[in-house]
């Protein structure tokens, strides 16, 4: 029998997961979360690790512990971001192999000339999918449903028209 409860706690960690691991700077441990899995927003769709870590680490801007601009790989280097991922709805199958989550993101950002403030609200529709005991990404559609000031925390801003008001 499927133990949903203890499938739904090791999603939550993948799904809390993603946000320390981008928020704390750790690229490559993104891209692992998604090594089998699909990633579609509004900058298109890529599949696996290294496009996923790719796709951060050119969309991402970086900025050292004193707010300085800086390179992905510099120690200490983060996007001074807080990603806020919260109401998830798991829904595991019940066969216990695969399952969906809807839930809500919202981005926080700070630098010390760039007050405290959300930049990105928008909703994450994953499906998991578990081999052998274990669960992993399949897929994450992110859309983002309200744009605010990303300036400073994209590099490419695939957000650019919905920020306008003219999409």
């Amino acid at each position: 029998m499927v133990d949903k409860a203890e499938a739904r706690d090791a999603i939550s960690k993948l799904i809390y997961g993603y946000a320390k691991a981008l928020d704390g700077g750790d690229l490559p441990a993104v891209g692992a979360l998604f090594e089998h899995a699909a990633i579609r927003s509004d900058a298109g769709e890529i599949v696996g690790a290294k496009a996923a870590e790719e796709m951060y680490r050119s969309y991402t801007a970086f900025f050292d512990a004193s707010g300085d601009p800086a390179g992905p790989d510099g120690p200490g280097t983060t996007p001074h971001t807080r990603h806020m991922t919260t109401n998830l709805m798991i829904d595991v199958a019940d066969d216990g192999k695969s399952a969906s989550c809807h839930s809500y993101v919202v981005v926080f950002m700070s630098l010390p000339d760039f007050p405290l403030q959300p930049i990105v609200r928008g909703i994450y529709k994953d499906r998991f999918e578990c081999l052998d005991g274990a669960w992993r990404f399949a897929e994450r559609v992110m859309e983002m449903d309200d744009v605010g000031d990303v300036s400073r925390h994209l590099k490419i801003n695939p957000y650019a028209d919905a920020a306008a008001g003219t999409s």
